[in-house]
Order: C-alpha cells, then structure tokens, then sequence
C-alpha cells in the first residue's frame, strides 16, 4: 500500500450444560494477523498494513440440530417473537452484569431497543462449539479476547472497504480497511470519529463501522432438553 499522511485530531474520546460465562482469554488464533504496536511515531506519516490485527467474520457451521433451532431463533428476532423469547430463557438467564439471574430480572431490563440489538448479533454472526453444544454472538466478542487487547479502547470494523479519510469523512479517502481492529483518535462529531490503527496511521471514518468487542452479546447453549438462551450482556 501506498504510504499515508497522518490526520492531525486534537479531541479525545471515552464507550452461563454447566452455563458459559464470558471469560477472558490470552492466546492468539491464527486466523488473527498481529504486529505490534509502535512505541513512538517517529516518522511524519506512516503506512495502514496489513499486519495489523484483523477479525474476519467466520463460517458458520452448525450441527442439523442447532441450525434448524437458529433458523427458528432469526425468525423470532426479525419478527420481534417475545413468546418464542421467553419460551428459551434459561431460569438463570443474565442480563446484566452485576445484576440478578433469572427470567424477571432479564423482563426488568428488556425494553424495546433490544429488539434492534438482537438483529445486529445475528446479522454479524457467531461461533458455534460443537463439543460444549454452545453457540456465543457476535464473533467479535469471542475472538477480540483471544488478541489479549483492551477492549475498552479498542473497536472492530465491522465490514471490509471500510474508507478511511483524512479529514472528517470528506475526501480524500486515505485507504480501505477490512475488519481491522483500532483505536478512537479523536473526538466523535456526528457519525464521524478519529480512528488510530494499531500501525500507527490516523485518519476518519463513520460510526456505523465500528463495534466494541464488550456491546451487547448472548449466549444459546443446549442444556434440559433444548436450546436455552444463558446470558443477553453489554459492558465488561
């Protein structure tokens, strides 16, 4: 790639069968692409790698069994089902952290803005394990903790020829990014905000893009008989 004139920005920005529980993780997969990051930058430009890391979405895989249940799950949620909802609670459903388990809490939380939230999880897609019969949405959470990064200061792209600019989102474009992991850079102006990524380059680019790897998340995993939705979270 071509190398690229940094932006200058000078605003700052903030953001459960035994049950799978969101835990932390520290080893890097191979589907993930590393460098480190720069201690100083020295030189007055620098290039967008690929060397970066890169959270590419996963094949979906599922056994006949999940994926006839998933279908069924998708369906629900376009169709805003709050009776298929609650027909898979788990009795010890989370749907807060530091909050109570079980069905009338998750009913205390929900609200109708969760409807929009459960479409973005399966329109990005999960992993499914086979093994523990567990299925855990989006992907970006469960593979950003393998990167050992902090997920409060990092965010994911959520699609590939992502435009990067120099200056807000006007042109010029500085490059295209693909599921690239970065930083906030600047303050958030509309639907425009700062980005640094992890090779050093600044530049812009717009909100929709970007999703935190600890937003909201869920789990569905086999457990009594059926599928059972064990935890619906945000935040870490």
């Amino acid at each position: 790639m071509a190398m690229l004139l940094l932006a200058a920005c000078g605003q700052t920005k903030d953001t459960p069968a035994t049950s799978p529980q969101p835990e932390e993780s520290t080893s890097l997969p191979t589907s993930i692409a590393a460098s480190e990051e720069p201690a100083t930058a020295t030189p007055a430009y620098t290039q967008f790698t690929e060397t970066e890391y890169q959270l590419f979405p996963p094949e979906q895989e599922f056994d006949a069994a999940f994926e006839a249940f998933y279908e069924d799950f998708k369906a629900a949620v376009h169709g805003k089902d709050m009776r298929f909802i609650d027909g898979i609670l788990d009795d010890g459903v989370i749907s807060s952290l530091g909050g109570e388990p079980g069905t009338q809490y998750f009913h205390d939380q929900w609200d109708h803005y969760m409807w929009a939230e459960l479409e973005k999880i399966v329109a990005l897609g999960g992993v499914y394990d086979p093994a523990e019969k567990s299925f855990t949405a989006p992907y970006i959470y469960t593979e950003f903790q393998k990167t050992g990064l902090d997920p409060y200061e990092h965010y994911v792209l959520i699609e590939e020829n992502v435009p990067v600019y120099e200056d807000s989102c006007d042109p010029p474009i500085l490059d295209m990014l693909d599921y690239s992991v970065v930083k906030f850079h600047g303050g958030e102006l509309g639907d425009t905000v700062g980005i640094t990524t992890l090779s050093g380059a600044v530049g812009h680019t717009r909100m929709k893009y970007l999703r935190s790897p600890i937003d909201y998340r869920l789990c569905i995993a086999q457990k009594d008989g059926g599928w059972k939705l064990l935890w619906l979270i945000a935040g870490d």
